[in-house]
């Protein structure tokens, strides 16, 4: 028979299963942890690779916000241009209408914003006396 195993070597060996289990548990833990820490690094690189592309998006669309906003600028000076040609032409055009009913120049320079030589220029072209000197014109040709 076999002699049993004496107390020191049992105390031994309880100590050292003692210390195997928290060591394992701690193992296990261990080896857990570095997965999730795997798993949160490539999460963090899926970040930061979607952060670069989106810095990459908004560099682009910030270059076509300028642009947009440089080809609404020289759309609203064509714009103010057209618009003040035509304020221009209304301006003439109401003048035409009122040295026709008989308009003075002075009539014409308050109404209708004109300077005193073009009141007088509209009058020359488009009063009584031109339309009288243009019917003559007519008849002789």
């Amino acid at each position: 028979m076999t002699a049993p195993l004496s107390m020191p070597v049992l105390a031994l060996a309880l100590a050292l299963v003692a210390a195997l289990v928290p060591a394992t548990v701690l193992a296990l833990a261990c080896r857990r942890l570095a997965r999730r820490l795997a798993a949160a690094e490539r999460g963090l690189d899926a970040m930061r690779a979607d952060l670069a592309a989106l810095c990459t998006a908004a560099a682009g669309a910030d270059r076509r916000l300028a642009a947009l906003e440089r080809a609404q600028r020289r759309l609203d000076e064509r714009q103010d241009r057209i618009e003040l040609s035509h304020a221009g032409e209304r301006a003439y055009d109401h003048a035409i209408r009122l040295v026709r009913h008989g308009a003075d120049a002075g009539r014409l320079v308050r109404e209708c914003g004109l300077t005193p030589g073009e009141a007088r220029l509209v009058l020359m072209l488009h009063g009584e006396r031109a339309g009288r000197e243009g019917a003559r014109a007519v008849a002789r040709a």
